[in-house]
């Protein structure tokens, strides 16, 4: 994807490629516009375009996947996400902490909720800290989403103490 080292403030895919550049005084996009930028690119460029590796374009090849052809027998459909949140929780980076007196710690920022209480300071047979899944939206960084494994269900819950990170 050489295009997205076309853009002004690209960071390069390496420093020595990037040299005395300086991405963030060049950048021209917010993370937002990037975004929408990027959902163009792969939507309306990539999927159109004939990959070298499958000698056909990547929307061609799901479509194949998908319905078949006169060599292939297509799947069919995958099944929909339940709902809107069980899809982003899916997509979202994972992190394992272990929980503490004061709720778990991820980069500095600290968390906590009433959900964590029966969990704090938890080991496992060996005596060793157990570690819990947390999910976290890297966009939005005042919340984050803890796994309970014993209801087996994520809550969603803030910051520690409600202040912008900086």
């Amino acid at each position: 994807m050489k295009e997205v080292h076309s853009l002004a403030g690209t960071t390069f895919s390496n420093i020595k490629e990037r040299d005395s550049y300086d991405s963030e005084k060049e950048a021209i996009m917010t993370l937002d516009e990037f975004e929408k930028w990027l959902v163009h690119y792969i939507v309306n460029v990539y999927h159109k375009r004939v990959h070298s590796a499958l000698g056909i374009s990547p929307e061609q090849k799901w479509k194949i996947g998908i319905f078949g052809d006169e060599n292939e027998v297509g799947c069919g459909y995958p099944q929909l996400p339940v709902d809107e949140q069980t899809l982003l929780l899916d997509f979202l980076p994972s992190i394992t902490r272990t929980i503490q007196h004061n709720g778990v710690t991820i980069d500095g920022l600290r968390y906590y909720d009433v959900a964590l209480n029966m969990y704090i300071s938890d080991s496992d047979e060996s005596g060793k800290s157990k570690e819990f899944l947390f999910r976290r939206d890297p966009r939005n960084i005042s919340k984050i989403w803890f796994y309970d494994p014993k209801l087996k269900r994520y809550f969603q819950f803030h910051l520690q103490i409600r202040q912008c990170p900086k």
